[in-house]
């Protein structure tokens, strides 16, 4: 195994041996991949419990719904198990609260995808997930990359806790200014836009890309009161097309076979060639899971422009390191670093590249 695991056992094989009754912490999607990826491991479920706003009668996957002090009154030792993610900081101080006191392992599933990131995951990725780990420009970004396989392995939060950081300190490793010609790829409703003006100060121009329809006309809006952005209704990829589409009216819409809508598909080049942003100085990819495929469609830009990168590195269980080995692959002169911002569990890590 490799060599900066600290752990003997991963989750699962530590739920599985300590016997303790185990309580699943939410409801919704993220908890329904955790009821499925338990079951497969013959892992038992003693009891959910929710924050005590979420309580009121409900039941989820047979079992009534409890708040934490019935969690307590019903058990004398436990293990918890958050199953949602989470930005909200008093949320996640509750999580780092509860972590303090209790026994509380994190698994950490895949956006896009249901494979565990269990031992057989880490063996069978154990060759990449090295190579990745050589091409890292900082020593920080080796600790990040490290810290969360750590905690993909053991689910244990203190291996991303201390690796946490916010994204202007990312910035400004980009040496990132007010002059920047912007690809925002995932534009959701501007707020990346935004983020970029409040630490920057400013941009030159903007080619701001969403694909979900309802997040486009907010995008519409925003743009509407702001000056050079030039919004776009599209998905990125390798190639052009229409796909279907699960317009969720979110941060997650993405790619699905059997979504409800189709959209059109361009790739970032082509992009670039009928905006005339041809002198992109920066691109920002938050695009659920298909990073791979618009980075693929950009590698005439990759190779001949150089832009700044900002790569989210986590819908996709691979993504960590596929996503740094195929951006070097690209343009073997990029600087590529790792941070890990603010979210439980590991959301919010982007590969950064100059």
């Amino acid at each position: 195994m490799l060599s900066f695991l600290k752990e003997t056992e991963d989750i699962y094989e530590y739920l599985l041996r300590t016997g303790k009754p185990v309580v699943i912490y939410g409801m919704g999607n993220g908890a329904d991949k955790v009821f499925d990826v338990f079951k497969a491991k013959g892992i038992d479920i003693s009891a959910v419990f929710a924050s005590d706003d979420f309580v009121r009668g409900q039941v989820f996957r047979g079992f009534k719904v409890k708040r934490f002090l019935e969690i307590q009154s019903e058990f004398d030792d436990f293990t918890i198990v958050p199953a949602f993610a989470t930005c909200i900081p008093d949320v996640m101080r509750r999580i780092e609260s509860l972590d303090e006191k209790y026994d509380l392992r994190f698994p950490e599933l895949p956006v896009i995808g249901k494979e565990p990131m269990d031992r057989l995951w880490f063996l069978k990725n154990e060759r990449d997930i090295i190579a990745a780990g050589k091409l890292f420009y900082d020593d920080f970004s080796r600790k990040v990359y490290e810290g969360l396989l750590n905690f993909r392995f053991s689910g244990k939060l203190k291996y991303i806790r201390e690796i946490t950081t916010k994204r202007e300190e990312a910035f400004s490793l980009m040496n990132m200014t007010k002059n920047e010609v912007y690809a925002d790829f995932g534009a959701y409703d501007g707020d990346t836009i935004r983020e970029l003006a409040d630490i920057t100060g400013g941009y030159k121009s903007v080619l701001a890309v969403e694909p979900d329809r309802r997040n486009y006309r907010k995008l519409c809006a925003f743009c509407e009161k702001e000056k050079n952005i030039t919004p776009v209704n599209c998905a990125v990829s390798d190639k052009s097309g229409v796909l279907r589409f699960n317009d969720k009216a979110g941060r997650n819409s993405s790619f699905d076979e059997d979504g409800r809508a189709e959209v059109s598909v361009k790739s970032p080049d082509e992009l670039f060639s009928l905006y005339d942003f041809s002198d992109v100085g920066y691109v920002k990819m938050d695009v659920e899971g298909a990073e791979e495929a618009a980075l693929l469609g950009m590698k005439n830009t990759i190779k001949n422009v150089k832009p700044k990168l900002a790569v989210s590195a986590y819908h996709r269980s691979c993504d960590v390191f596929a996503l740094p080995l195929l951006i070097k692959k690209l343009n073997p002169e990029y600087c590529v670093s790792l941070r890990k911002h603010p979210y439980y569990p590991g959301w919010e890590t982007s590969v950064y590249c100059w």
